[in-house]
């Protein structure tokens, strides 16, 4: 009879720091779990996914960078990268899915691999266009696969994931992230970005193991936010 084990986990990955004020607000936990950012523009969802990937690449690991909208800036790569610059770009794929099923089948190609960090900024680029189609249903069915084998990996990898998200009006005057209730289920820590002024907020709306609602000011800079 075969006795049941504990598993054992892949041991060396620390959390990926992406910059003091986020780090803060969620305690640096990016592994083994989705880390779901979501906002309006300019709020500071690509600036957080190249931090996580350039930390990530500074430690050691490697990163998949999965980038449907275009958002991998190499200028401010290279920023943040400082002498780093080359090094991330050897060790990151970057990889541009042309539609949501294609998304899916990238996704399928990485998970399970040596990487340390997959990143998908915006996850759901192709999931919006796919609601303007006749059969918005099948959308969500595609992203939820996504989103699955996104977990698994950073379960059995003991990996990190990051998955920035859009946002769309509601009737009250404010915004929801799209795709609520897929993202909400499968992410478990959930950070609300927005623009106040001159500084971006960042708010904890969801995580496993810590108290929500607190919110971080923050100002993306030349080497990073701070």
């Amino acid at each position: 009879m075969e006795i049941w084990k504990p598993k054992s986990r892949v041991h060396g990955l620390k959390s990926i720091p992406i910059g003091r004020p986020i780090d803060t607000l969620t305690g640096g936990a990016l592994t083994e779990l989705i880390t779901e950012f979501y906002g309006p523009p300019s709020s500071g969802k690509s600036n957080i996914s190249i931090l996580a990937t350039v930390n990530a690449v500074k430690s050691g690991f490697r990163v998949a960078f999965i980038d449907p909208e275009g958002s991998f800036h190499l200028g401010r790569v290279e920023q943040v990268s400082g002498d780093h610059f080359e090094k991330v770009l050897e060790n990151v794929s970057l990889l541009e899915p042309e539609s949501l099923e294609h998304q899916t089948q990238i996704i399928r190609s990485v998970i399970g691999r040596d990487y340390r960090l997959i990143v998908v900024d915006p996850i759901t680029y192709h999931y919006r266009l796919e609601l303007d189609r006749a059969n918005p249903e099948q959308a969500n069915i595609e992203l939820g696969k996504q989103l699955a084998m996104l977990s698994w990996h950073a379960r059995k990898k003991n990996a990190a994931v990051v998955v920035t998200n859009q946002i769309y009006s509601d009737f009250k005057g404010g915004y929801e992230p799209l795709a609520r209730e897929v993202m909400g289920y499968n992410a478990k820590v959930r950070v609300e970005l927005n623009v106040v002024g001159q500084y971006r907020t960042a708010k904890l709306v969801k995580h496993i193991s810590r108290q929500t609602g607190k919110i971080v000011r923050f100002t993306i800079t030349s080497s990073g936010i701070e």
